[in-house]
């Protein structure tokens, strides 16, 4: 018997990821502590936080999603502003289409990106 996986993971709400969200593409940077880095990496907030409450569907969608910046001065930027940032490496790397869809959010060049499901994730 053959069983269909979904193409997103289970703890998306509906309408996640936004329809007007596209297909991934071009260069992302990221915060990561491993290197290289490793699936970890790049769990969204959900995934890092569980428990963690949303005041809104909104937000919680968002953070379904995962943090990425196309810019590195701006990643350097962010990194420099926290101190619990401080000791994560930068990663960069080359989306492509089948990784999922991304819309810009928040800052100047911040993106999000919602991946699709992978059976090997060790996010949650």
């Amino acid at each position: 018997m053959n069983q269909a996986v979904s193409e997103w993971p289970t703890f998306y709400p509906p309408n996640t990821p936004p329809a007007d969200a596209v297909i991934t593409f071009g260069t992302a940077f990221r915060l990561v502590t491993n290197d290289p880095p490793l699936r970890e990496d790049f769990c969204s907030t959900y995934e890092e936080s569980p428990k963690r409450h949303f005041p809104d569907t909104q937000s919680y969608r968002l953070a379904c999603g995962t943090s990425h910046f196309a810019e590195l001065k701006d990643i350097q930027k962010k990194r420099n502003l926290f101190p619990k940032l401080r000791s994560k490496k930068i990663a960069e790397g080359q989306l492509h289409s089948s990784l999922g869809v991304m819309l810009p959010t928040f800052e100047p060049s911040h993106f999000t990106v919602w991946y699709r499901y992978l059976k090997s994730s060790r996010c949650i």
